[in-house]
């Protein structure tokens, strides 16, 4: 049996982009606890017409994504991950291949709304606290992120992710970070545990897209 694998791709095409539509649209009926940022990122897709967006895979289909909004200053509109498979280092997949794509796009620096529970996350890559201050402090605070700054956090197990999760991010520059400095790799059972976590989120959102078709 082939390993299971967590592959990061650009959204590029008018079919990936309503495929990405959907996928979200399921994610608002699996996950109403994330709705408020669900429902950005949807009209980020949907409204903004230039915009950089990456889409993560488990095992073909749709799990975790990214839209940058490029209309105006470019701003990272959502990094999502569902939650019951967060701290697995799959938002730490996608960063460094966003990362990539700004360096290939020549797009110098984008702003990020940071909450306290992501603040961390981004400061790990690279990300730094704006002069500029937020226009609501007590919920989130404004960083900048260059894909020049991009950083390999400490403590990161690139042996462990190379072999188990063979993320595949061809667009990430040479000095690409791969993963946060998340715990040492799980026991085996742990992982099997994970896998059959992120097959039911991608059999849940498998039957939406049959529902809605």
């Amino acid at each position: 049996m082939d390993t299971p694998t967590f592959v990061v791709s650009a959204v590029t095409t008018k079919d990936e982009v309503d495929e990405l539509i959907m996928f979200i649209h399921s994610l608002i009926d699996l996950f109403p606890e994330d709705k408020r940022i669900l429902v950005d990122a949807l009209n980020g897709v949907s409204c903004n017409a230039q915009s950089l967006i990456g889409l993560g895979r488990f095992e073909g289909d749709p799990l975790a994504f990214f839209v940058i909004a490029l209309d105006g200053e470019p701003s990272l509109e959502a990094i999502y991950v569902p939650p019951e498979v967060r701290n697995q280092r799959l938002g730490s997949s996608l960063f460094p291949f966003m990362a990539g794509m700004l360096h290939i796009e020549q797009i110098p620096q984008i702003r990020i709304r940071a909450t306290r529970e992501s603040f961390r996350f981004f400061e790990r890559f690279g990300a730094k606290p704006s002069k500029e201050i937020s226009p609501a402090p007590d919920k989130w605070t404004l960083m900048e992120f260059a894909p020049s700054d991009l950083r390999r956090p400490e403590n990161w197990f690139e042996d462990y992710v190379v072999k188990n999760h063979r993320v595949a991010s061809s667009a990430t520059p040479d000095n690409s970070a791969m993963s946060d400095g998340a715990p040492p790799p799980a026991a085996p059972a742990a992982r099997a545990g994970i896998v059959q976590l992120l097959r039911s989120i991608s059999s849940a959102v498998r039957r939406f897209f049959l529902l809605a078709g």
